[in-house]
């Protein structure tokens, strides 16, 4: 424990840094000043936060600049949505998973209202309940189901792309936003992609064979031992040093 610790702190130290977001989809969250617009790009540069990074910016980029300065505002107005193809994600299915976004935004106001419609998540198994409902309340919204772009968490793939966003909106500092913080960041789940799970494997810390759900739960728990009020807080800086090598300080 004590060679995790400090390998967990260290990371922490030398990259957990705002001027190391870049290339990355949070810089486009970033951007938006107004909450309600920053949780709507949260949601989209999430779902398209699979593939290389570059082309991930390239199709947001896309995706973005279409919606304009507000895209909470060309959303609730529903008009003239692009249909941009990503790799997995056809032209039309982008389409319609923006409308979706519009009809939840016009019935519930907010993304965060829709999240916490039945309640504000305390813990991680009711957070994994309201990904849920969340993710079939989008599903249905847009018309073609709970597919690739829009996973559930019952169905025991990872979820990472989930994950990164509640990581982003939920915690609080200089990387993350903290949108959403009548969440705590204990009920967080560790966005588990090829960085973190080799790391997790290297460590002995998961026993799975696959980045799945129960691998990211396992990791979760582990960090859990270095810091149980928010053990997602590494998650960043131990993607930035997979991502970037060896950092001087």
């Amino acid at each position: 424990m004590t060679d995790l610790r400090s390998f967990l702190e260290d990371t922490y130290r030398r990259y957990h840094r705002p001027e190391l977001i870049s290339p990355d989809p949070l810089e486009v969250v970033r951007s938006y000043q107004d909450p309600s617009d920053a949780e709507v790009a949260a949601l989209i540069c999430s779902a398209y936060a699979y593939g290389r990074v570059r082309q991930i910016l390239s199709t947001l980029g896309i995706i973005m600049g279409a919606l304009g300065p507000s895209p909470r505002e060309a959303l609730l107005k529903g008009e003239d949505l692009p249909a941009v193809c990503h790799r997995f994600t056809s032209g039309p299915d982008t389409c319609r998973f923006l409308h979706g976004i519009g009809r939840v935004l016009r019935r519930f106001g907010s993304l965060k209202e829709a999240f916490y419609v039945s309640s504000v998540p305390s813990s991680r198994r009711e957070l994994l309940s309201s990904l849920e409902a969340f993710s079939r309340l989008l599903g249905e919204a847009s018309g073609f189901g709970n597919r690739f772009l829009l996973p559930l968490p019952s169905g025991g793939g990872a979820s990472k792309r989930w994950f990164l966003m509640l990581r982003w909106l939920v915690r609080s500092d200089q990387v993350d936003l903290g949108l959403w913080p009548e969440i705590p960041a204990s009920s967080l789940l560790v966005p588990m992609d090829a960085h973190m799970f080799a790391f997790a494997r290297s460590f002995r810390l998961v026993n799975r064979s696959s980045p799945d759900l129960k691998a990211a739960m396992e990791l979760t728990d582990r960090l859990a031992e270095v810091d149980p009020v928010d053990p997602v807080r590494f998650d960043f800086s131990i993607t930035r040093r997979g991502i970037l090598g060896p950092l001087d300080d």
